[in-house]
């Protein structure tokens, strides 16, 4: 973790701004090799951009069958095909949890501290990409946004927000049905063909929150990032804990061996089953603890872009920040 972090509680602006190194090293780009710079020039795991409808138009020999537009065709007896424009600068949502549940951490920060390092890595990846950023930081409560837009002026404001959003004293609370209806105002937000990242717990994810999130991975590219303590995927070392929530004190034994097994076994079924679902509704899944270093991760989950106009525009770009 790096050296600026805090006390793992909140995280500040600068220390944001700071992890733009590790950032602009990853790759949210799509496609292989292409005249412009911001169609990508490097392959991802990601599908691609999305493609802009243009217009109708008569079937030339060579055009692709699966844009035949057969509506068209039925009404004039003669083959139409649909044109589309690639989306150059496509939209990057990105959607992160910070209600009370995720004010929880043993190991290193707090899985708010860390949902929000990894927005930010992200968020400077989208920057580097030429991708048009948006925010949607929902607390248990009202959700705060920022609709997709273009420039470090979107990246910053998503800084912000997001420094904000990891304050000791931001507005939190515990509200079951909070993913579902954020996911909800997610499909409003994103046009087909944006890249979704929702970074969460998801301990809320229940039967209508994975409605929507497979009804918005139809029409977009979406990434679940689990973030999870060490404690809620393992019980401590068999003793006696007092833990307290301000308010009241309890105390947990750890010493039985059935009680610690069952523990384990019903985190880790819960792991294969977001696991499960994320990958037969064709979601990035991924998943990481709070003592992890979330550039290390994001960096084995995605290329790692090498370019030498990467490092040259490191001290000049740092500097207009």
């Amino acid at each position: 973790m790096a050296a600026s972090s805090l006390n793992g509680i909140s995280v500040s602006l600068d220390e944001l701004i700071g992890l733009r190194g590790q950032g602009i090293g990853l790759s949210l780009a799509a496609g292989q090799g292409s005249a412009s710079l911001m169609s990508g020039a490097y392959r991802s795991p990601f599908r691609g951009r999305g493609m802009d409808f243009e217009e109708v138009r008569g079937y030339q020999p060579g055009d692709d069958i699966r844009r035949m537009d057969w509506r068209v065709t039925a009404r004039t007896n003669r083959p139409h095909t649909k044109l589309f424009r690639e989306e150059r600068e496509r939209p990057v949502l990105l959607c992160v949890d910070s209600g009370a549940n995720m004010r929880f951490g043993t190991r290193v920060a707090f899985k708010s501290v860390q949902a929000v390092r990894s927005a930010a890595l992200l968020g400077w990846a989208a920057l580097e990409n030429h991708d048009r950023i948006g925010t949607l930081i929902f607390s248990g409560g009202a959700s705060l946004e920022a609709r997709p837009a273009g420039g470090k002026r979107a990246l910053l404001n998503c800084l912000h927000m997001l420094t904000a959003a990891s304050a000791p004293d931001a507005p939190g609370a515990i509200n079951p049905s909070q993913l579902s209806n954020t996911l909800l105002r997610v499909r409003q937000l994103a046009r087909h063909g944006c890249l979704v990242i929702v970074i969460s717990d998801f301990s809320s994810l229940d039967a209508e929150a994975e409605q929507q999130l497979a009804a918005l991975a139809q029409h977009n590219e979406v990434m679940a990032i689990r973030i999870h303590d060490a404690l809620e995927a393992e019980l401590p070392p068999p003793d006696q804990y007092a833990f307290s929530d301000g308010s009241h004190t309890h105390t947990l034994w750890t010493t039985d061996a059935t009680l610690r097994a069952r523990y384990q076994r019903e985190f880790m079924t819960r792991s294969d089953y977001l696991a499960a679902f994320c990958r037969s509704h064709r979601i990035h899944w991924l998943s990481m603890s709070t003592d992890q270093d979330p550039g290390a991760v994001l960096q084995h989950h995605l290329p790692h872009v090498r370019h030498s106009r990467y490092s040259a525009r490191r001290a000049t770009d740092a500097a207009a920040l």
